[in-house]
């Protein structure tokens, strides 16, 4: 009678115990399984950067380039497009001409995530890489699919004097791309203003930078067309 009751707890331990390393088991293979399907997805969301930019998988950086300011225009919240795709649009573009630099397309993702304090240690790092890297430059619309993320007087500002560094140490493709640049920084500005999220000053100021170096408002760009001349 006293060896019924122990036959029984160890029946009742060694059943808890497959329970157990059954539920253990199962777990794992789960998170295998949700472990293989993330990482099946992040392969075929690089695998569709080229399809996202209409382009084929051997296309050359100016292609990349063109269609990329082509699939922005497309997506651009100002045009109606989608913020969602303006993102995607962005990361494909950053992913296919700079797929070895994180610092500059972490420096583009701290911003979005209002990091200010990140994006500016990032920045400390990028500027001097871009010195000894002929190949790593700004476009014409690298800012300006950044600016939006700005949300108060500390993050325009900050961007506002990146842009104004960018052109002292000629971190720029060209001079187009600069006063391209700088016409959405004014828009940008403007627009922030306009909604009470900008001081007007910044605004002022920047116009005093551009006078200093030689560079004018586009005639026929967002700013000077839908903001200075109304």
């Amino acid at each position: 009678s006293l060896l019924q009751p122990r036959g029984r707890a160890i029946g009742s331990s060694s059943v808890a115990c497959v329970r157990w390393i059954t539920s253990v088991t199962t777990d794992v293979k789960s998170f295998s399984g949700i472990q293989k399907r993330e990482e099946e997805e992040e392969a075929k969301v690089h695998l569709d950067y080229h399809k996202v930019l209409g382009v084929s998988k051997n296309a050359s950086r100016d292609s990349i380039r063109s269609a990329y300011h082509t699939r922005l225009f497309e997506t651009h919240p100002d045009h109606g497009g989608s913020p969602e795709l303006f993102l995607m649009v962005r990361e494909a573009y950053q992913a296919l001409v700079f797929p070895d630099d994180s610092v500059l397309r972490e420096f583009s993702d701290c911003v979005w995530a209002n990091d200010v304090a990140r994006a500016e240690k990032l920045w400390q790092v990028l500027v001097p890489r871009m010195h000894q890297t002929d190949s790593l430059r700004f476009d014409a619309l690298y800012f300006d699919s950044i600016l939006y993320a700005c949300q108060s007087d500390e993050h325009y500002t900050q961007l506002t004097r990146m842009v104004h560094e960018a052109t002292s140490e000629g971190l720029f493709l060209d001079h187009e791309s600069q006063t391209v640049a700088y016409d959405s920084l004014l828009w940008h500005l403007k627009e922030g203003n306009r909604v009470g999220r900008c001081d007007i000053h910044l605004l002022f100021d920047c116009l005093d930078y551009m006078h200093s170096k030689g560079l004018h408002v586009m005639k026929d760009g967002w700013y000077s067309m839908h903001y200075w001349q109304g």
